[in-house]
């Protein structure tokens, strides 16, 4: 590695941009004059798109951890020169920003310094999190931070050995930083309100965690139930494709979430390519394109029953809770675990869509729910949208208003594609390549079988 430039350099570390002279790429190096190996290992393991990836990481009597070489301007410039946001550019950066948190917390990391410095931005909107050289591993057993860490403004009482830090720790700085960012611009409403719950005083008064505050950001509106539960009541009122109504205001059959990569999908002909159960005909659908949390009611069973439903994805897991009135109740998590053989066309822009239709695949003239998951390379621009499978899986759940849910035994797998419904013939159609392989599946009872 050649150094280029040193760009920051004190007491605790130095930070230079290097180049590697085999392949010409620009990277990061931070020289931490400290054992920061364990919060960088566990970076390590992450590849998430608004956190920088790390490349490699030693110790000699310092930390020198290679990273990815981000590129865009400090958050912290464009407060500082009145910078004024809109209210989308600002949900955006949170929704960018705690999705980052949450990706940390699940390996138990806390960032410790989050504020507009360590946040760059691009011209497209698309921001990182970076510098972890104060972040530490939480473990219950802690008591107290062992030393006072973070910058004064965006760091709480508890990170001055006041308390222990925890989580919570980071939800304060995220509401920090969301606040100075609302206030340059003059917004208040909803965006207001959830950055000040962030940075109450008493740690059990903010957001529980990372995944309560991102679900309050994305449906602030749940404290009005009305319009949700008009949104999957609409999957059983009519043969209506889920792509007509890809709208973050209407949340019409679809949980969809603004994301500077994957935008403006309903501007698209071929937005219907996302849809994991495909037809010739419209379709009734529950599409889900990104993590999300929605609430509602389903029509199910012989009599069209609304059945209560609380469906999440997150992070590639798909849990579906349904309650009906006659007590009768389902939950499960459905995640792709199965070891099929298949060939994987697509590694980049990869992410984890769900898709929720009725069928009746058993000819009893009661249509069945259909649940799947695919793995999937989406990617668009203004001019094209692509969205590419590497494999699908599904599930069948059946519904009786007297025995209530049952999950049918056995799944479906299709690679390179997704599931064609035939609807007259009560089976699905997969994309067979090898001799042995399913050409479909048909539901015998209860039990999946394949042909």
């Amino acid at each position: 590695m050649k150094e280029i430039q040193v760009i920051k350099e004190d007491s605790r570390k130095k930070i230079t941009l290097v180049r590697d002279e085999q392949t010409s790429r620009t990277y990061i190096q931070r020289r931490i004059y400290e054992d920061k190996r364990e919060v960088y290992n566990t970076l390590q393991k992450i590849s998430h798109p608004n956190i920088p990836k790390i490349i490699n990481v030693e110790f000699d009597c310092d930390t020198v951890v290679t990273e990815e070489y981000v590129n865009g301007t400090p958050l912290s410039q464009l407060v500082d020169s009145n910078t004024r946001f809109t209210k989308k550019q600002i949900r955006s950066i949170a929704y960018q920003l705690i999705s980052a948190i949450s990706e940390l917390h699940k390996l138990n990391i806390i960032h410790r310094d989050i504020k507009p410095d360590n946040i760059i931005i691009n011209d497209s909107g698309h921001i990182w999190l970076i510098d972890y050289d104060i972040a530490r591993i939480y473990r219950d057993e802690m008591r107290k931070d062992t030393e006072s860490m973070g910058t004064f403004g965006y760091a709480p009482i508890e990170q001055y050995g006041v308390l222990p830090t925890d989580y919570k720790t980071d939800i304060y700085a995220f509401g920090k930083t969301l606040l100075q960012l609302l206030e340059r611009s003059n917004i208040k409403g909803y965006l207001y309100r959830i950055a000040q719950k962030c940075t109450r005083l008493d740690p059990s008064q903010r957001y529980l965690n990372a995944k309560k505050l991102r679900n309050a950001i994305r449906f602030r509106a749940l404290r009005n139930p009305l319009p949700y539960a008009a949104v999957l009541v609409l999957i059983g009122a009519g043969c209506i494709g889920a792509w007509k109504y890809n709208s973050a205001v209407e949340y019409d059959f679809i949980g969809f979430e603004d994301y500077p990569k994957y935008i403006e999908y309903s501007a698209h002909e071929n937005f219907s390519d996302c849809v994991i159960f495909s037809t010739d005909m419209p379709w009734e659908h529950l599409l889900f394109l990104d993590d999300v949390n929605m609430n509602g009611r389903i029509k199910l069973g012989e009599k069209d029953t609304l059945v209560k439903a609380d469906i999440t994805l997150d992070d590639g897991e798909l849990t579906v809770e349904l309650n009906d009135r006659r007590g009768n109740s389902f939950e499960h998590t459905f995640k792709f675990e199965n070891q099929y053989r298949y060939t994987k066309r697509y590694t980049d822009d990869l992410r984890k869509n769900a898709d929720i239709v009725r069928s009746d695949l058993d000819s009893d003239n009661v249509p069945e729910l259909l649940i799947g998951l695919n793995e999937a390379a989406v990617r668009s621009s203004d001019t094209f949208f692509f969205c590419g499978s590497n494999y699908a899986v599904a599930w069948v759940v059946k519904y009786d208003e007297e025995s209530g849910f049952t999950l049918c035994d056995g799944d479906m797998f299709a690679k390179r594609g997704d599931f064609y419904l035939t609807d007259n013939a009560h089976e699905i159609s997969v994309y067979w390549e090898f001799p042995g392989d399913p050409f479909g599946y048909v539901l015998e009872g209860n039990k999946i079988v394949s042909y």
